[in-house]
């Protein structure tokens, strides 16, 4: 018995270690337009802290298992989240039919009014309104800048990050993110 836990051991090692290395390597080698792209080492799971919709009710990642996840954490007053933000609205439609979601996370203390007339302003209405209520996702998160834009595998694995501006529906961004954390 001791011999053939041995064996089942070692076979699991053995599989497992190629199939860790073919994840991570999915998520290696991004365009240009993601030049800042920094891979998950070692990948993590994500917070389950909530942010909160428009209504006020509580979302967390976990709503999105099953889908990859663009997660954008930004401000209105961030002159390169401004920029990006239309990128990251085209990526949305660009990458639904994929079923990978994208969102623009919030930290504006200002909340849901501050946010609807910017968007509305800019003229951005496909993103969907999310605030993170005192920067606690982006914390634990450890979103170290804005703008930080994290992708999240459909088993809610974070598998790496852009901090800063990046231009998301150009080239071969999209083609990226979908090996990347594509089902």
């Amino acid at each position: 018995a001791f011999m053939l836990a041995f064996v089942l051991v070692g076979a699991i090692v053995a599989i497992s270690s190629p199939v860790a290395s073919a994840e991570a390597e999915k998520c290696r080698t991004p365009g240009p337009e993601l030049g800042r792209f920094a891979p998950a080492v070692p990948p993590r799971p994500v917070t389950s802290e909530p942010f909160f919709n428009e209504t006020g009710a509580p979302v967390t990642f976990a709503d999105y298992q099953g889908h990859g996840l663009v997660v954008n954490f930004w401000a209105t007053w961030c002159p390169p989240c401004i920029r990006e933000l239309p990128a990251l609205s085209r990526l949305k439609d660009i990458l639904a039919p994929d079923g990978i979601a994208v969102i623009a996370l919030s930290v504006d203390r200002g909340g849901v009014p501050v946010v609807k007339s910017f968007l509305e302003k800019i003229g951005i209405d496909n993103l969907d309104i999310l605030i993170d209520v005192k920067g606690k996702v982006s914390r634990k998160t450890r979103a170290s800048g804005l703008p930080t834009t994290v992708l999240i595998d459909q088993n809610g694995i974070e598998r790496g990050r852009v901090v800063g501006y990046a231009e998301w529906d150009k080239g071969s961004a999209a083609d990226f993110i979908r090996r990347c954390i594509g089902s």
